[in-house]
């Protein structure tokens, strides 16, 4: 099909150039809403991306308080470990025996 400038268009002609036009628009609009439905997608998508990165975060500082306990109670463990290596008379009696086998 081919059209020049001017000519009047056959019945057929006018009926395939307004389905190319509603199929035009009708794509155009469902890319809009597609467009649209996308953008609100990536919207939530940032969003739970956030409170993640937050949560995150907040585990990530949470282990580290927890490591800084672990650490402190290992240090007064080998502190205790080191007095009684030093002393083992402050071992209870069946420690040491235990000890001795």
């Amino acid at each position: 099909m081919s059209f020049v400038h001017g000519e009047q268009l056959t019945e057929d002609e006018r009926i395939a150039v307004a389905s190319i036009i509603y199929a035009t628009i009708k794509y155009l609009d469902n890319f809009d809403k597609c467009n649209d439905e996308l953008k609100e997608i990536e919207e939530k998508c940032k969003k739970k991306l956030e409170e993640v990165q937050k949560e995150l975060t907040d585990l990530h500082k949470q282990l580290e308080e927890k490591e800084e306990e672990v650490d402190e109670k290992l240090k007064t463990l080998d502190n205790l470990v080191k007095i009684i290596e030093s002393n083992p008379r402050l071992l209870p009696k069946n420690l040491t025996r235990v000890g001795k086998l």
